[in-house]
């Protein structure tokens, strides 16, 4: 199966988004700013908290996740669209549909609770 330019390059952000999700999720437990937004989906309260480091960083991290989210989605969308043909493609875009809101959901599970270790381990 062929694909476009425009389909692989969105494959492309979406895995450059989400590898940045990643290494950004690294740097906020380095730096313990796991707690910089206390509260989900909000941060302190706000759509854009204040600029302490700490906010800052988890604040970045909940950014980069909706951005890589859109992506995600798109791609996630494009593949059912117009991949039928291609069953692992398909089970692919099911998988990361599935996968990926997950990971959001732990993500606000982890600082409902405080970052209890075994949720920060499993998210």
């Amino acid at each position: 199966m062929t694909f476009s330019a425009r389909y692989r390059a969105l494959v492309y952000a979406s895995l450059v988004a989400s590898f940045l999700v990643v290494v950004w999720g690294g740097i906020v437990r380095v730096t313990g700013s796991g707690l910089g937004c206390p509260d989900w989906p909000l941060c302190h309260g706000q759509f854009l908290p204040s600029l302490d480091p700490a906010t800052r960083i988890e604040w970045t991290h909940r950014f980069l996740a909706i951005v890589s989210g859109l992506t995600v989605a798109a791609t996630v969308f494009w593949t059912l669209i117009s991949s039928r043909a291609d069953r692992r493609v398909l089970w692919l875009a099911v998988a990361v549909a599935v996968l990926y809101p997950l990971q959001a959901v732990l993500g606000a599970i982890t600082v409902a609770l405080e970052l209890p270790p075994e949720w920060v381990t499993v998210h």
